[in-house]
C-alpha cells in the first residue's frame, strides 16, 4: 500500500499485553510500511515497554473513552475513527475501568470464567490472537520481541559484573510475584523459597530474584536480588539467563522473546488464553483458576530439575 495512513492503537493492559501488543504493531507495519502508527497507551510508567519500537513513530497518552456509557463509548470511538484512517482499541477503559467490568457486565465475566473453570469455554483464543483480531490482521509471525538498546545491555552487564556473575555461570532467573489479579497467580513465596534453596543445593548455578523495588526478598542464602531494577535491563538479564522461572505474567512473556529456557508455574486463566507462547516454555499447571497452592514444590522441582539437567547435561554438584 503506498499510500500514507495513520493508524491509531491504544492499550490499557499491562506488560505482558503489551509484549503481545506489540506483534500485531509489528505485523500492521509490515502490511502498510508507509503508515504512521500512533500508540495510546494508560500507564505511562510502561512507556519504555513500547518506546525502541522502531514502528512506532509517536506515543501519546490513552484516549478519553466517555464516562461509562455504551453511547457515550461510541460517540468517542467514532471522534477517533475520523481523525484516523484506523482505530485499534486493544482494551477499552473508562472512568479507570476495564469497560467490560462495569454494570452489569462484570456478572457476564464471572459466568465466564466459571465456565472456564468447568472446561466449558468456547472461545480457545489466545490474547495474541484476539487482539490480531481486533486488528482485523493474520499474523504471519505470531512470535514475540522486545526492544532494548546497548545502554540497557550496559546496566545489565554491570550489574552481574558487580554480583561476580561471569560468562560461564548456569544463571537462574526468578520471579516471584505477578501485577495483576495476584489471588489468582501467585505461587505463595514460601514454596519459591524451599524451590530455590533446592535448586541452590543440588546444581551449581547463580540464581537472580527479580520484582518491584516493593517486593519481599526470598530469604535464601547465596540469592542475588535484583529487585527494582530497570525494566529494560532486567530483560537484558533474562536474555542472559539459562532458565527463567516464573508464573502468568508480564515477565514471563518477556522471557518468551527470548532462548532460555522457561518453567511457569502457571494458574489463574487458562493456559490457551494467556500462557506464554515460547517453544522453550515448560508449564507446570492444575487447570483454570485452581489455586495456585494447590500446585507443590516437588512438582515444581521436578520440571526444574529436567531442564536444568538438560541443559547442565547432568552436571550436579
Amino acid at each position: 500500500m503506498n499510500m500514507k495512513i495513520n493508524l491509531f492503537f491504544a492499550s490499557c493492559g499491562g506488560i505482558g499485553d503489551l509484549v503481545l501488543n506489540m506483534v500485531v504493531v509489528d505485523e500492521m507495519k509490515s502490511l502498510n510500511p508507509n503508515s504512521k502508527i500512533i500508540f495510546g497507551i494508560k500507564n505511562n510508567a510502561l512507556k519504555q515497554i513500547i518506546e525502541l519500537n522502531p514502528n512506532i513513530d509517536e506515543i501519546v497518552p490513552y484516549p478519553y473513552l466517555g464516562n461509562g456509557t455504551l453511547k457515550s463509548l461510541k460517540e468517542e470511538e467514532m471522534k477517533l475513527k475520523s481523525k484516523y484512517d484506523q482505530v485499534i482499541l486493544f482494551n477499552i477503559v473508562v472512568n479507570n475501568q476495564d469497560f467490560a467490568s462495569k454494570g452489569r457486565n462484570k456478572y457476564i465475566l464471572k459466568i465466564k470464567r466459571w465456565l472456564q473453570k468447568k472446561g466449558w469455554n468456547e472461545d480457545k483464543r489466545h490474547l495474541l490472537q484476539r487482539y490480531a483480531d481486533i486488528a482485523g490482521v493474520k499474523l504471519g509471525n505470531k512470535k514475540t520481541k522486545f526492544y532494548y538498546d546497548q545502554n540497557d545491555e550496559s546496566i545489565a552487564n554491570e550489574f552481574l559484573n558487580k554480583n561476580g556473575i561471569s560468562e560461564n555461570d548456569f544463571v537462574v532467573m526468578v520471579s516471584h510475584t505477578t501485577a495483576g489479579a495476584r489471588f489468582l497467580r501467585n505461587w505463595p513465596i514460601e514454596r519459591f523459597e524451599q524451590l530455590v534453596s533446592r535448586i541452590i543445593k543440588d546444581f551449581c548455578c547463580k540464581v537472580i530474584v527479580t520484582g518491584t523495588k516493593d517486593d519481599s526478598m526470598l530469604n535464601v542464602d547465596s540469592v542475588v536480588h535484583a529487585l527494582g531494577f530497570p525494566l529494560r535491563p532486567t530483560a537484558c538479564l533474562i536474555k542472559r539467563s539459562n532458565l527463567f522461572i516464573g508464573m502468568d505474567s508480564g515477565l514471563t512473556h518477556i522471557a518468551g522473546c527470548f532462548k532460555c529456557e522457561i518453567v511457569s508455574i502457571h494458574s489463574g486463566y487458562p493456559i490457551y488464553e494467556t500462557g506464554c507462547l515460547s517453544d522453550s516454555v515448560t508449564f507446570v499447571y492444575k487447570g483454570p483458576f485452581k489455586k495456585p497452592e494447590t500446585i507443590s514444590v516437588d512438582e515444581v522441582y521436578k520440571t526444574v530439575s529436567d531442564r536444568i539437567s538438560k541443559t547442565l547435561e547432568g552436571k550436579l554438584k
